[in-house]
């Protein structure tokens, strides 16, 4: 039967509660490959809420940690990896952390994903640091992209350490 529109009413009570509010914006941090990114980024990160994606436009300079909120998705604006490099001399125990791991306490972070961003530790460069190419503590690396490659590689970095950045 086309055109026929069938409305069935029941007399059943409904439960009615509040909803809490959805978030699910996106939030950009421009970088400008300076010494400045990294607090550019935090901040962009500390403002957001659960379930927004922070996106991420590189090149990249970090001189500073990162730390990640749970619930939240990182991705960079570039199919191919926007590059993220720890600055000369900065001399990171992690480019990127969870939040647990930078306040060191016991319980995991949960719902972090990190999309098509290409970490670079500059080991040549940062040669003081205790794990001088460890990029990602104390969270999963989510392992699809857009793109269908890893999307976020940190080459010839090993586990970080439990030990907080300081």
């Amino acid at each position: 039967m086309a055109g026929v529109l069938v409305v069935v009413l029941t007399f059943t009570p409904i439960m009615v509660s509040r909803v809490p509010t959805a978030h699910a914006s996106r939030a950009r941090a421009t970088c400008h490959n300076t010494t400045t990114d990294a607090a550019r980024i935090q901040a962009k990160i500390n403002v957001s809420a659960p379930g927004d994606e922070i996106v991420i436009k590189g090149p990249c300079l970090l001189n500073a940690t990162i730390k990640l909120l749970d619930n939240r998705t990182y991705r960079g604006d570039a199919r191919t990896g926007t590059v993220l490099k720890q600055a000369n001399g900065a001399n990171l125990t992690a480019m990127f952390a969870s939040a647990s791991w930078v306040n060191n306490v016991n319980f995991v972070s949960t719902g972090e994903q990190i999309q098509d961003l290409t970490l670079d530790g500059n080991k040549t460069n940062n040669t003081t640091t205790t794990v001088p190419s460890c990029c990602v503590a104390g969270t999963v690396v989510s392992t699809t992209s857009r793109s269908g490659t890893p999307p976020a590689t940190a080459s010839g970095s090993p586990p970080c350490p439990r030990t907080a950045p300081t």
